[in-house]
């Protein structure tokens, strides 16, 4: 078809739905060609040539002869300063001369993008991480893009060592609670003056490191009844005197963590980003994972100088530690 000069419209549309075929060189002639055809190693006999006689050699080939005996073998012709050939050799007939070729249906859009979360390696992600997200788009075509790929949570996987909580407790009753990980999805109905007790902890202990934590434990899986804590690292046994009757030592047993970021949020959402995070834990991460949640240990929030708003624009974070094991 190419170079006949005898294009009708049935050619042109045939021709348009067969142009990822048609290779395109920026030459005008065949000693143009063949140059080409040379210096990207496209001539076999060439390439056997050992290197120490190559460069020699095709000081003396004909370059002409080689563009032409190429375009002979291959059907190519010169069109507007450029060479144009059908690599497929045969032409897809999509186009009868009556019927024209049905269009698939696509939504509309002016962008299209294909989504991952974020990683350190690009070439890691593949086809089946991505979403399609369709611009301009809504908030909540947005948010659902966001949700299908999992970017609420950052976790890393770490070896903790042991260390000492002491901190007050309280007693609750929750619904549905029949594990220590179930609790956290009800944690913002727990009401503590966190504020008095952090206080009365700061001023009793004196830990090397500023922090606190949350945890609860005490699980009683018929009634649904548990303990929260509200404590900070025990450093110094000395200090075992200060010890109020409403507060407790617990021990943290280290071994391997998910450490789990929730994104930064700002202050008014707070509440919800753990809550979220707390979920997508639960019901996303952990079942596809490698690991499953170790119900010798308990899992803790740790709150450390992200969680104040006042640092950092009203932008807060915070880390969910969830002990963790291989599957067995």
């Amino acid at each position: 078809m190419l170079g006949n000069g005898s294009f009708g419209m049935r050619d042109l549309i045939n021709l348009t739905y067969n142009l990822t075929d048609v290779h395109c060189v920026l030459a005008t002639n065949d000693r143009e060609l063949g140059k080409f055809y040379l210096d990207n190693d496209f001539v076999d006999a060439v390439n056997h040539i050992p290197p120490e006689y190559r460069e020699e050699v095709i000081k003396m080939i004909d370059l002409e002869k080689v563009g032409r005996i190429q375009r002979e073998a291959e059907g190519g012709v010169f069109l507007n300063g450029y060479y144009l050939v059908d690599a497929s050799r045969e032409q897809k007939q999509v186009y009868d001369g009556v019927h024209l070729p049905g269009m698939p249906e696509e939504p509309v859009y002016v962008f299209k993008l294909q989504i991952a979360e974020a990683v350190f390696d690009i070439d890691t992600i593949q086809e089946k991480d991505c979403t399609e997200l369709m611009l301009p788009a809504t908030d909540n075509e947005i948010l659902s893009a966001l949700k299908q790929i999992s970017v609420t949570v950052q976790v890393q996987i770490k070896e903790l060592p042991s260390f000492v909580i002491i901190g007050v407790i309280s007693h609750h009753a929750l619904p549905n609670v029949k594990r220590s990980a179930d609790v956290p999805a009800y944690w913002n109905t727990i009401s503590m003056d966190y504020g008095k007790h952090l206080s009365r902890l700061y001023d009793a202990f004196t830990p090397a490191v500023h922090g606190e934590y949350g945890l609860c434990f005490d699980v009683d899986e018929a009634t649904g009844e548990f303990t929260y804590m509200l404590g900070v690292t025990f450093d110094k046994e000395a200090d075992g005197s200060k010890i109020e009757p409403d507060m407790r030592k617990v021990e943290i047993k280290g071994g391997l963590y998910a450490v789990f970021t929730t994104p930064k949020v700002p202050n008014e959402q707070y509440p919800k980003a753990i809550a979220d995070t707390w979920v997508e834990i639960l019901t996303r991460w952990l079942p596809e994972s490698k690991y499953e949640y170790d119900e010798t240990r308990l899992d803790f929030e740790a709150y450390d100088e992200r969680d104040h708003a006042w640092l950092h624009n009203n932008m807060v974070q915070m880390d969910i530690c969830v002990p963790i094991r291989e599957h067995k």
